[in-house]
């Protein structure tokens, strides 16, 4: 044998053992043969482009759902994202920038957050008019509520970054596309509070009954106060009563000042379907019915016990903002 084919062969057994080792070392994960797809934990079923930030031991993940509304999440854990309500932190009508909103990123600066994102014109050639544009937080809560500041390019770079090398701010641009998970089979539930009154929203003597009224009451953290969120896959979502599993439901599908908010069995309706929009900082946002697009609202900005909870066009009080907690 040639000092070559000498040489070849002790490479190829070296390289062999060398495998043979790591394999018994790292073997294959369980399954791995199968070649079955992967859904990410963090996810929700819809959600283009997402980006997450820690912030304050808490983790923030905002996405889009190819609209005019950027919306987002918050948890403790990266897991908990997938079953954290959605909360809109932006909408937009102008019609430079009101359509097919994607990459959505935050970053801090100078105590405020800054909200980069792309969005183009309603029309049906959207791309050549798709322009990165920014919005700037009243404060340190990465939820806003925002400002609109400014566009900040001519060009259409689909995903965007503003890193600052030596302390200098630049944007980086990248065309990257982002893809929707699932959605989690066990959603997590939370207590929604009264800003004013500082009490729960409640179904009336934890009744099972289809149109039970719901009310507030002083926070004890019984099933009757707490509420499941089912993402229903656009930017609104389904409130499911703990104690019952039926919706929070506005009654007779009405659209008048004042119809009540009560419980009723999942019908898939409009008139059960919600959006949390961001309304200040700490978390307090306003809960909008679908069809109506009034708030939940404490009848008379009452803070006694059992005061009854309505809809009613958005007048900014403190007795129309409430928080998710969870529980």
């Amino acid at each position: 044998m040639s000092r070559t084919s000498r040489r070849t062969t002790l490479l190829l057994a070296l390289s062999l053992a060398v495998f043979a080792a790591f394999t018994a070392f790292f073997p294959p994960p369980a399954g791995a043969a199968e070649s079955r797809p992967y859904a990410g934990p963090v996810m929700p079923r819809t959600g283009a482009d997402p980006w997450i930030q820690y912030y304050g031991g808490d983790y923030y993940q905002v996405t889009t759902s190819w609209s005019s509304e950027l919306t987002m999440r918050k948890s403790r854990t990266p897991a908990g994202l997938s079953t954290a309500p959605r909360v809109r932190v932006w909408t937009d009508s102008a019609s430079s920038r009101c359509c097919y909103m994607e990459a959505p990123r935050i970053h801090f600066r100078d105590g405020h957050w800054y909200l980069y994102y792309v969005a183009g014109q309603g029309i049906e050639d959207y791309h050549p008019t798709r322009r990165v544009h920014v919005l700037e937080s009243a404060g340190a809560d990465p939820m806003g509520p925002y400002t609109y500041r400014d566009q900040l390019d001519d060009g259409r770079p689909p995903d965007i970054a503003p890193p600052t090398p030596n302390g200098r701010l630049s944007l980086l641009g990248a065309p990257l596309a982002g893809a929707a998970g699932e959605r989690a089979a066990t959603p997590t539930a939370y207590t929604l509070v009264n800003r004013r009154s500082g009490k729960c929203l409640e179904v009336e003597g934890g009744s099972r009954a289809d149109g039970a009224n719901v009310l507030q009451w002083a926070c004890h953290g019984g099933a009757r106060q707490r509420w499941r969120v089912e993402d229903l896959g656009d930017d609104t979502s389904r409130l499911v009563n703990a104690a019952s599993g039926k919706a929070l439901d506005t009654a007779a599908c009405s659209v008048a000042d004042g119809a009540d908010l009560r419980q009723w069995s999942r019908l898939g309706t409009v008139c059960q379907a919600f959006r949390f929009v961001v309304t200040d900082q700490g978390g307090w946002v306003r809960l909008v019915g679908a069809r109506s697009g009034k708030v939940a609202d404490v009848a008379g900005c009452s803070t006694a016990d059992g005061a009854d909870v309505r809809q009613w066009p958005w007048l900014g009080t403190t007795c129309q903002q409430w928080r998710l907690n969870p529980v």
